[in-house]
């Protein structure tokens, strides 16, 4: 046993090396400039291997970087209007990091007795935001915004609708600066119609203070903000499908969106049982879903946005399972079958209220609440041969929880007479509780020598956590000279957390308390 035991162990690490050395990630970084040496931001610089590429547009100083190359032979290219493209090879023969070459872009030289450029650029790279024209990426009529994003350089879409900058996950979505859908991106980018769409910007968002001071601290947040066409700010926009396929599967959704300049309304719903987003995985899952956002902006002083969301989801697995292992001296047998159900409802709530009632005061408003029960009910038989001992078990597992969070948030800002002077003021509270149940059975008849025994157990747990938390906070700002600022800043907190677990074995039908 011993010998199969490091044999085993030895295959194991073998295996393990033999991957890593197949799974190695290079980081390729450059610059892409004009012959004079002058950066060219946004130009699209795409990297190839035998077996994926990746593409991206330059920063402001023309700079990209490249994480995660699968391979050490790679084809950089480089394109930017009005300039001839590139395309060279390169093999990374030391490190993990290569850093290439200079790329500089010849001019394109044409003698013309007159141009008229009428184009919008499809790329705008500022300090902090990167803005796609979303006529540059043209889509099929009825597509939703998702469709554009899939054609976006850098930009990634998965099969949830989760979308990545460059590998930075997107946490927000914006219509004309603000919320909209409020952290369901994927409901957001399939919901928003492609043609009324102007630019797609991806902002490195540093939060309220640092939008309103100029002083960026701490790691930004990737949000999407979604400008509208002028004139398409008027109007309504629906969009209904349904289908049926074999094994009774069905799926319908209904999207509808109501525009009238900064007042924004959408509706979506869907009901499925084709283990669409929100309820993948194995087994046969049903979703039952809707929601409604809303925003508004009644002047330039008074706006408002916000969103409530309803999700049920129901899942069923039935698996079976048959397991030979070879032993040193025997063979063990297992047979199983595996009955899983599950259901989830969820409500979520969360809304926005700014004011400015002038230029030097500006209050936020922030809540949040969510609530969803969850239950579980889990079945199993299986039953071992090894050697002469046979043992078969049935088992049992009921679920039954709730949780409740409840948030809200507020930041005042204040703008003093001098241009940098600020005082800023912030606070929370926090309540969350969670209830969770489980009823869990196990029964074994155990056969040895043709001789039965039986053994059963069952507990039943009771969990209860509740936490209360508060905190507030201020900050004086003084500018001292350029682009240096002093900043004085306290914060207060308090918290009470409670946590109450009784668990209780069942023996003979009675309930005995169990201490551990």
């Amino acid at each position: 046993m011993k010998f199969l035991l490091k044999s085993m162990l030895v295959l194991l690490f073998v295996a393990g090396t033999s991957f890593y050395s197949h799974a190695q990630n290079y980081v390729v970084k450059g610059k892409v400039l004009d012959t004079a040496g002058l950066p060219l931001p946004g130009a699209v610089v795409r990297i190839r291997w035998s077996t994926d590429s990746l593409a991206m547009s330059a920063n402001s100083d023309g700079g990209f970087t490249f994480n995660k190359v699968k391979s050490p032979q790679i084809t950089l290219s480089a394109a930017f209007i009005g300039f001839q493209p590139f395309t060279k090879q390169y093999n990374i023969t030391e490190g993990t990091t290569f850093t290439a070459p200079d790329i500089k872009l010849k001019l394109i030289a044409n003698t013309l007795d007159q141009v008229i450029i009428s184009g919008v650029p499809p790329v705008r790279v500022t300090e902090d935001t990167v803005s796609f024209n979303a006529a540059s990426f043209p889509v099929r009529e009825g597509d939703a915004v998702d469709e554009v994003l899939k054609k976006l350089p850098g930009i990634k879409v998965d099969k949830d609708g989760n979308v990545t900058n460059q590998g930075t996950p997107v946490t927000k979505i914006r219509v004309n600066g603000k919320d909209f859908f409020g952290t369901d991106v994927a409901t957001a980018i399939k919901n928003l119609p492609a043609e009324i769409i102007k630019n797609l910007q991806f902002i490195d968002d540093y939060g309220d203070q640092a939008k309103l001071t100029g002083i960026k601290t701490g790691e930004p947040e990737k949000i999407l903000n979604l400008t509208i066409q002028e004139d398409k700010k008027k109007g309504y926009f629906a969009r209904a499908s349904g289908g049926v396929g074999n094994s009774d599967r069905y799926n319908t959704s209904l999207r509808a969106n109501s525009m009238k300049n900064e007042r924004m309304i959408s509706v979506d719903g869907t009901v499925n049982n084709a283990n669409l987003r929100g309820g993948g995985g194995d087994g046969i899952t049903t979703r039952n879903a809707a929601g409604l956002n809303y925003k508004n902006e009644w002047s330039e002083k008074f706006s408002a946005d916000g969103g409530y969301s309803f999700n049920n989801t129901k899942n069923n697995t039935i698996s079976s399972t048959y397991t030979q292992n070879f032993l040193q001296n025997f063979t063990r047998f297992e047979d199983a079958r595996n009955d899983n159900e599950n259901s989830r409802f969820s409500h979520d709530f969360w809304g926005n209220v700014e004011l400015e009632p002038d230029s030097m005061n500006y209050l936020k408003i922030s809540p949040n609440f969510s609530y969803n029960t969850n239950e579980g009910l889990y079945s199993g038989f299986s039953n071992i041969l090894q050697q002469e001992l046979i043992t078969n078990r049935t088992s049992g597992n009921f679920t039954n929880g709730a949780n409740l969070n409840a948030r809200t948030n507020v930041f005042y800002n204040h703008k003093l007479a001098k241009k940098g002077r600020n005082l800023n003021f912030w606070g929370s509270i926090n309540y969350s509780r969670g209830d969770d149940f489980r009823d869990v059975s196990n029964d074994y008849v155990i056969t040895e020598d043709g001789i039965d025994s039986l053994r059963f157990q069952n507990q039943l747990t009771d969990q209860d956590n509740q936490n209360f938390s508060t905190n507030a906070g201020g900050s004086y700002m003084e500018p001292l000279w350029e682009k240096t600022f002093l900043e004085v800043n306290y914060n207060w907190s308090k918290s009470a957390t409670t946590n109450i677990k009784d668990t209780r074995d069942v023996i003979s039908g009675n309930e005995v308390f169990n201490p551990d």
